[in-house]
């Protein structure tokens, strides 16, 4: 009988080449892994903190608004919109980064205000003396840490403070729509009430004008009257 030899082909992986491709395959599948697992907690990392910070912000916006007018509230978030939107809008140029503050535009809008400038301290903002003078400036983006929220912080702030201004400007615009049509209809009203009083007026000439008219009329009719009885009588005699 004859003896029946098989051939047996190498499994797969058996050889060194593949084994490392295989070891390369899972260490390139941990490491992608790694690093979104590290890009999500960033990413709640941040989220976190803009929450914190959108609170405050918005906490310190309820405060300004319930202490002044909203004429006086809508000025002091329009500045600070400008300084934090200069700053976004042009990073690398110092002169957004800092501001005097004896500034008049400043003082009244801002440094007056109750609170006010919290706004500044939350989103960046320190304050240093030069030559006697306090000036309020925020680090340019070279000087801040690379975990450091800087430019996050006063975007976050720019956007809050841009949404209650548009807030403030409906509110404003209603308000204005609402004086308007109270003075429309007190001046409509008065317009009635001037009408009618007209009319009043014409009514009480009128029946005047027709007592008059009836006492002329009945004036004349007692003349007549007289004068023909006096004519009566003369016949008579």
């Amino acid at each position: 009988m004859e003896e029946q030899h098989q051939t047996v082909s190498p499994r797969s992986g058996n050889t060194p080449e593949e084994r490392r491709a295989i070891a390369a395959a899972a260490l390139a599948r941990i490491e992608e892994q790694k690093k979104r697992e590290s890009a999500n907690a960033v990413a709640n990392n941040l989220e976190k903190e803009r929450h914190k910070h959108e609170q405050k912000i918005r906490r310190l916006i309820n405060e300004v608004a319930g202490s002044i007018s909203y004429e006086k509230a809508s000025a002091c978030l329009q500045l600070l919109h400008t300084l934090f939107n200069n700053i976004i809008e042009h990073p690398n140029e110092t002169k957004y980064r800092s501001f005097k503050s004896n500034q008049p535009k400043i003082v009244r809008d801002i440094l007056s205000v109750q609170n006010a400038d919290s706004f500044l301290v939350e989103t960046g903002f320190r304050t240093r003396t030069s030559n006697f003078q306090q000036d309020w400036f925020i680090p340019g983006p070279d000087q801040w840490p690379a975990d450091c929220l800087g430019m996050k912080r006063v975007a976050w702030s720019r956007n809050l403070i841009g949404d209650r201004m548009r807030e403030y400007a409906d509110n404003m615009e209603r308000q204005k729509e609402k004086e308007q049509n109270e003075k429309l209809v007190e001046k409509s009203r008065k317009a009635r009430a001037l009408a009618e009083a007209q009319e009043d007026r014409e009514r009480v000439a009128l029946r005047a004008q027709r007592e008059r008219k009836a006492r002329v009329a009945q004036a004349e009719a007692q003349t007549n009257e007289s004068v023909e009885q006096d004519s009566h009588y003369s016949d008579d005699e």
